[in-house]
């Protein structure tokens, strides 16, 4: 993938830094057909805001077994202060 085909209305330095980590984890994961890379750019540049957010916005306290016992479980989150630890990592 070219930098101009990643998110075209995406700060072009963004691009810049994001591309060789999203070819290297396509290639690892054998993410090779185009309607897979289509739902895979997709999905990431939905949930990064464009490649503007690195990390997720919420506390992570909402999936923590002392608050959200159900969610915090179906997640792994077995721990209090799993939430906030592993937050983003799903």
């Amino acid at each position: 993938m070219t930098p101009d085909q990643l998110a075209p209305f995406c700060v072009s330095n963004q691009r810049a830094i994001v591309l060789p980590v999203l070819n290297d984890a396509m290639q690892r994961w054998k993410i090779d057909d185009r309607l897979e890379i289509a739902a895979f750019m997709a999905t990431i540049a939905h949930e990064s805001g464009m490649f503007f957010y690195w990390e997720e916005l919420a506390s992570g306290w909402g999936y923590d077994i002392t608050r959200n016992p159900k969610k915090a479980l179906r997640l792994g989150n077995r721990l209090i202060g799993d939430g906030p630890k592993f937050k983003g990592h799903g």
